[in-house]
């Protein structure tokens, strides 16, 4: 399946109007799984691959799931302060492990809000979400959505961009897993999990 963007006059806040809103709200992180997602009780897994992470809503629900049950893992280029309101967001911490957040330096020596200081020779430029579990009513869903969509509320109402889904395609998702931990591994990332430290996830 496939999206496209702008959408003139969206909410972002509405999960009928943002297409991410509206996909991880076929989340249910109360539902069983029996083989996949994280740990021996197959808790959903969620894992985000950001270059740019700016909309506080989906922040806002990506905790939400966590703290529901679910296990979110993001991975996001630390772009200035444009994207301090969503990251504040996702650090919050409650009753379940807490969104965990690796932030790959986008600036040189880690001086990422400092505009004149040199970009790094690499850094995160992807823009992916995979889910392993509970999606849609249905258990062991094996779900990618990759393109050229940022969350940020631009991509979603004034931006010329591309979402894909790939479902029912294993090779991709294993692929899709493996590179996200890969960038999970990355010693050049600082990772902030509130007050209630998530295991590794």
């Amino acid at each position: 399946k496939v999206y496209f963007f702008p959408r003139k006059g969206a909410d972002p806040a509405s999960s009928s109007d943002s297409t991410v809103l509206g996909i991880l709200d076929n989340v249910d992180c109360s539902g069983k799984n029996t083989t996949g997602g994280f740990g021996a009780n197959h808790l959903t897994s969620i894992h985000v691959a950001m270059f740019e992470f700016q909309d506080v809503n989906i922040a806002e629900k990506l905790w939400e799931l966590d703290n529901a049950g679910c296990v979110v893992h993001v991975v996001r280029t630390n772009h200035g302060t444009d994207d301090d309101a969503a990251i504040a967001a996702l650090n919050n911490c409650d009753a379940h492990n807490g969104v965990t957040i690796d932030s790959i330096h986008y600036r040189v020596n880690g001086d990422d809000n400092n505009t004149s200081a040199d970009e790094m020779i690499g850094f995160l430029h992807s823009k992916y979400l995979v889910i392993d579990g509970f999606y849609s009513v249905s258990p062991n869903q094996r779900l990618v959505w990759t393109g050229s969509y940022n969350y940020t509320t631009a991509a979603l109402t004034s931006n010329d961009e591309a979402l894909l889904k790939l479902s029912s395609h294993d090779d991709f998702f294993q692929a899709f897993q493996a590179h996200f931990q890969t960038l999970a591994a990355q010693p050049s990332s600082t990772v902030h999990t509130g007050t209630c430290p998530c295991p590794v996830c």
